[in-house]
């Protein structure tokens, strides 16, 4: 997979300009992946000839693109019968039938559960996590309210997450631009999404719910309510509604490591009395859900990429520290440039780092940390008159690139000199120094093959910025 990114980010605040990147990124990227874990699990109960209706209906809804894909499936022209739209996986299943959604199911693409390694991937399995965790407090909560309401409770906390994971997967790089406003702070990703992209998330969930065909019945929900208005009994509509931002909310706080607990469990003893449950229950009914096999791999996933970039976060600030401290005594660019590299090799741990410079029509190799041997460093050389690889491209454009495997890279975006110099190379990124609207080098990352490649979107854009840094004492060299 190669990604680009602008060296200046493209989140606009213009309504029009957001949406039609949104709709460029969904032609381009086709659907939403699911599971591969969700699939397995759907077809062994789909081959459990012993298994009852509803444990197929749950292993439906126990993944987000699942859920939708069946819903959009029997709301096809194909299907759909019903005037007013199928609006459950019940009626979905029952309209469609198992063969048409057995047959849907086995051409999804995948998102493997393993892979949070890419920003995109890591945005999704962030938000995916929330999205489940928040159906699953919903369903227990439903379940001991009004157990014939647990469905609805759950495609409602769905839907509320159409948007963050739309964006998410489509556009990472402006999801964690809201998410940085947002502070972590579930409600205030409303207003960071307006002020970013000049689109509220409602809005966001009402297009692409208009796109795939879904019934309006289904996001007319998706209006901020407050949790002390649904004085309403268990399944009705206010109350469906404030338990389904009430389990959306404690999602966020569960899994935003800042967030703190002590607001977290006065949240939840507010929410007691209008939702018309016990503080026990409440609490139960969060402890179970956090207990779901997913949900649990999903937040080691997760909090072993926090990891890596919690150590990657500090030695960047003291990188940045280092640097703005020697810039201060006019320190030259190769100085600088080590400073830069020092930072990168070992704050993302990098098999190597090269510094490609430009001279004489060419892009040649100067300065290296890492495994490189000194024979391999005359090899890395490539001509500046522009061909159809990676490098060329990245140059171009003067973007920011992230290859995350070589191996299913099409071929012809990885140059010869590159394949035989450094064959060990599983992934890279390629950052471009740019001096007054010129290419003047690039800075070349890679890990070797079979290494873990983890990288998330806001410390790919901090590699960008410690680049721009360092292209202010350009005019020292």
């Amino acid at each position: 997979m190669i990604q680009t990114t602008p060296l200046r980010p493209a989140a606009s605040g213009n309504h029009a300009d957001f949406l039609a990147l949104l709709a460029m990124r969904m032609q381009e990227k086709g659907e939403l992946p699911v599971l591969a874990k969700s699939i397995r699990h759907f077809k062994a109960q789909i081959d459990n000839r012993d298994n009852v209706g509803i444990d197929i209906i749950n292993a439906i809804l126990g993944d987000f693109t699942l859920t939708q894909r069946v819903i959009r499936l029997a709301n096809s022209s194909l299907h759909s019968i019903s005037g007013n739209g199928v609006t459950t996986v019940t009626q979905a299943v029952a309209i469609a039938g198992l063969d048409s959604i057995a047959r849907m199911v086995a051409n999804l693409s995948l998102l493997d559960e393993q892979s949070a390694t890419t920003p995109e991937s890591y945005e999704v399995h962030l938000e995916l996590e929330k999205a489940l965790l928040a159906s699953d407090i919903a369903r227990n909560v439903a379940a001991i309210s009004c157990k014939d309401h647990v469905e609805e409770a759950v495609i409602r906390v769905m839907m509320l997450h159409v948007a963050r994971l739309m964006v998410a997967f489509y556009c990472p790089e402006i999801w964690c631009k809201i998410r940085r406003v947002a502070a972590g702070d579930y409600e205030r990703e409303q207003s960071a999404a307006q002020w970013i992209t000049g689109v509220s998330l409602g809005e966001v969930t009402s297009v692409v719910a208009g796109n795939w065909r879904l019934p309006r019945t289904m996001i007319e929900h998706d209006l901020m309510l407050s949790i002390n208005d649904a004085a309403d009994h268990p399944g009705s509509d206010a109350w469906l509604q404030a338990l389904s931002h009430f389990a959306a909310r404690t999602a966020s706080l569960l899994i935003n490591k800042n967030a703190d607990q002590r607001s977290l469990k006065n949240f939840v003893a507010r929410c007691g009395l209008p939702l018309q449950i016990t503080i026990t229950d409440l609490l139960q009914a969060i402890t179970s859900a956090r207990k779901q096999p997913l949900i649990k791999h999903l937040s080691f996933e997760v909090e072993k990429l926090s990891i890596v970039s919690s150590d990657f976060r500090h030695r960047l600030t003291l990188g940045i520290m280092e640097l703005g401290l020697a810039g201060s005594r006019g320190l030259d660019f190769g100085s600088a440039l080590a400073i830069v590299l020092e930072t990168i090799y070992a704050g993302m741990r990098f098999n190597r780092v090269v510094t490609f410079l430009r001279s004489a029509g060419r892009f040649r190799a100067e300065f290296h940390l890492g495994k490189l041997h000194a024979a391999v460093l005359p090899k890395l050389v490539f001509p500046e008159a522009y061909a159809a690889d990676i490098f060329h491209l990245s140059l171009l454009h003067q973007a920011d690139v992230f290859v995350q495997d070589t191996l299913q890279s099409r071929e012809c975006t990885l140059p010869e000199w590159f394949k035989q110099s450094l064959p060990d190379a599983g992934a890279f990124i390629l950052l471009p120094l740019v001096a007054h609207g010129r290419n003047v080098g690039l800075i070349y990352a890679d890990w070797s093959l079979g290494a873990t490649s983890k990288i998330k979107p806001d410390d790919f854009l901090s590699l960008g910025s410690l680049r721009d840094q360092l292209m202010q004492s350009w005019h020292n060299v």
